[in-house]
């Protein structure tokens, strides 16, 4: 296991990989230990983003995900504890409804959010707006990434986020 300080990985210009209208983020993640990833999608800007990653909060790892479209706050979301090992997380979104599948259980449902639009550029483990890097060590693994440009059925996300 190497550990070392987190490395902003950012790709600009990819909107035309991210569903606008709609889509589905599907990630395979192994948490290790109590510490910090995350990845985001963004317009460049802190006023459009979706956020999605782990964080130790209070001596528990937990599933954060929130979601910001014109500078509101529509999802702050904390999952309940996760532990170590290997988890599937999907987002699924299209115009006002959004979903959070985290190994095959639907754990947050929101049918009054707004979707940001312009989503063109992805971080990970990097600040969510931005190309500064962050001095928390980053803990774990991203094995997969997944962007579709459609939201994919509830069945289907529960399906693909079974371990």
């Amino acid at each position: 296991t190497v550990t070392r300080n987190a490395t902003t990985v950012s790709k600009t210009g990819i909107s035309d990989l991210i569903g606008q209208d709609e889509g589905t983020i599907f990630a395979n993640i192994k948490v290790s230990e109590l510490g910090v990833w995350y990845f985001s999608l963004s317009d460049g800007t802190n006023n459009n983003w979706l956020f999605i990653g782990q964080r130790d909060i209070g001596g528990a790892n937990k599933i954060r995900l929130f979601l910001r479209s014109n500078s509101i706050y529509y999802i702050d979301f904390y999952s309940p504890t996760i532990s170590n090992g290997i988890h599937k997380i999907a987002f699924s979104y299209a115009e006002n409804n959004a979903s959070l599948f985290i190994d095959g259980i639907k754990t947050e449902q929101n049918n009054n959010c707004s979707i940001p639009l312009g989503l063109s550029q992805l971080f990970i483990s990097g600040q969510g707006y931005s190309t500064s890097t962050i001095s928390q060590n980053v803990v774990g693994n991203l094995y997969s990434l997944q962007l579709y440009k459609t939201k994919l059925t509830d069945t289907e996300c529960i399906a693909l986020t079974t371990i």
